[in-house]
């Protein structure tokens, strides 16, 4: 629950919009999530934005199915930041 409520702070300090269900946030949904992560990655921040556009990524992804999005990400973490996030089909 502790971890819960750290989420919420930060979704709060970086102006989240959308709507964020306790349960929701509980159970991990997927969809939620991918919901912060877009948020994160391509509205929270215009330095961000900016930094991605530099490097050639689309900022297209955003409207990304969501399993296409997060093998985007993948690779963006990958290429941008050699960090490999560790993906299963489940």
């Amino acid at each position: 629950m502790h971890n819960l409520y750290k989420i919420k702070r930060v979704l709060e300090k970086i102006n989240y919009s959308g709507q964020v269900q306790n349960a929701a946030l509980e159970q991990g949904d997927p969809k939620l999530y991918t919901e912060i992560l877009k948020f994160l990655v391509f509205r929270s921040s215009r330095a961000m934005r900016e930094h991605l556009e530099a490097k050639g990524i689309s900022l297209q992804s955003e409207y990304l199915p969501d399993h296409k999005f997060y093998k985007a990400l993948a690779d963006l973490c990958a290429n941008l930041f050699a960090y490999r996030l560790p993906l299963s089909t489940e």
